[in-house]
């Protein structure tokens, strides 16, 4: 009896602590947002986009019900139905790099990335022509392993900012991200930096909380892809899935969630937003009203509590950029001369300004690896700017991807 009174006090214990790290990091969550928009951003238009990515089944198992206890041999005799479905299938996933953003008038053109792991095993031709059917703006980037890595998210970012500016040029753009290890490296962060794509985290172990795309979307999005299997399962006479047939399932399911309905109502909710009034219940569990609300950048050991682990001197590459956007009336106070400090933590202003001049150099966003995904291409380039609707396969030079970039027409 004592051991169980015992277990279910230190139970109780790890949930206060997690519950008192969890509204920790939702209030550096809110400072963060609040500074961006209130401060470093006011009076300024801002697309704000959440990106995540989430592996997508080739096939799924058929829902549960009654079924006869039979033999399979009979059942087949018989022609009655019983799953067809292999496991290889259900374990072979494509990785979608879904992509969603406060402004409902421009889902519509954001690019929905997939990612086949074709780097082992290359793509067949029935592959290469499902994929190349889908509509815009589904894009299919070949040669990779089916994962983003730290090469995969300088490509993905140099390619919302080429939308994003060619519908939107004035616009300031941030990225929604989370804490995983691809987004946080440091040639990631230096290429958003000189792109001037400004960076919000999510807090580690708090996506199924604040992140947008986990919270709304991607759970509807495997249920309705798994509804499109099933009826195409169901209008096949074996009920087996034909070969191929799960690409175009996904591109329905995609089109119809992500690009014919709008997602701006989730970014205040899950704390995109200068107010608290819009906050999602589950969120103020965590950040209760009598929490004071912040409106400051984070210091180093605060961005650490955010990933969840330690990351030397990225600080800079948070805020360093937005401060420099501030207004003067707005900039955090100091007792230095002006210059001396920029947003709270000690340093020279000018030190800073050639501390980032140097991530617009060649060298620093590593010139020796295939430039194709780390160089920005050019916003006269960006097919969505376009108002033909003929199919254009885009060859990234060295980088083994191509896009389907069937254009949408700008708004």
């Amino acid at each position: 009896m004592k051991h169980s009174f015992w277990n279910i006090g230190v139970g109780f214990g790890i949930l206060f602590i997690y519950s008192l790290f969890g509204s920790c990091q939702v209030s550096l969550f809110r400072c963060w947002v609040r500074w961006l928009l209130g401060t470093a951003f006011v009076g300024k238009e801002v697309v704000m986009l959440n990106m995540d990515e989430t592996p997508l089944q080739h096939d799924y198992a058929t829902v549960r019900g009654n079924v006869a206890q039979s033999a399979r041999t009979q059942l087949e005799t018989v022609g009655s139905f019983f799953q067809r479905t292999r496991r290889a299938d259900t374990r072979g996933h494509t990785t979608l790099c879904g992509l969603i953003c406060n402004n409902p008038d421009l889902q519509q053109y954001l690019p929905q990335v997939l990612l086949p792991n074709s780097k082992k095993r290359p793509l067949s031709r029935a592959e290469r022509a499902a994929y190349q059917l889908l509509p815009a703006p589904i894009e299919t980037w070949v040669g990779t392993s089916g994962w983003v890595t730290a090469r995969i998210m300088c490509g993905l970012i140099t390619r919302y900012r080429q939308v994003i500016r060619a519908l939107r040029p004035g616009a300031l753009i941030v990225l929604v991200l989370d804490s995983a290890a691809q987004h946080v490296a440091r040639e990631v962060l230096q290429h958003a930096a000189r792109l001037q794509v400004y960076i919000i985290l999510v807090p580690g172990q708090l996506t199924w909380l604040l992140q947008p795309l986990d919270t709304r979307v991607y759970s509807s999005l495997k249920r309705l892809l798994a509804e499109e299997h099933r009826k195409v399962r169901a209008a096949s006479e074996d009920g087996i899935l034909p070969a191929n047939s799960w690409i175009p399932a996904l591109g329905n399911a995609v089109m119809e969630l992500l690009v014919g309905k709008t997602w701006s109502h989730t970014f205040g909710a899950m704390g995109l937003c200068l107010s608290r009034d819009s906050l999602a219940k589950s969120i103020l569990t965590y950040y209760p009203s009598h929490v004071p609300e912040g409106m400051r950048p984070l210091t180093g050991a605060e961005v650490d509590t955010m990933i969840g682990r330690h990351r030397v001197n990225l600080t800079g590459l948070f805020f360093t950029g937005p401060a420099r956007l501030a207004p003067l009336a707005l900039a955090p106070p100091s007792s230095a001369p002006m210059g001396r400090l920029l947003f709270g933590f000690a340093g020279r202003v000018a030190a800073s300004r050639r501390r980032f001049a140097a991530l617009g150099s060649a060298g620093v966003i590593d010139a020796a690896a295939p430039s194709a995904l780390v160089e920005p291409p050019s916003d006269a380039d960006a097919p969505v700017a376009s108002a033909s609707s003929a199919s254009v396969l885009v060859a990234v030079p060295s980088a083994g991807i191509y896009m389907n970039t069937r254009s949408r027409s700008s708004v």
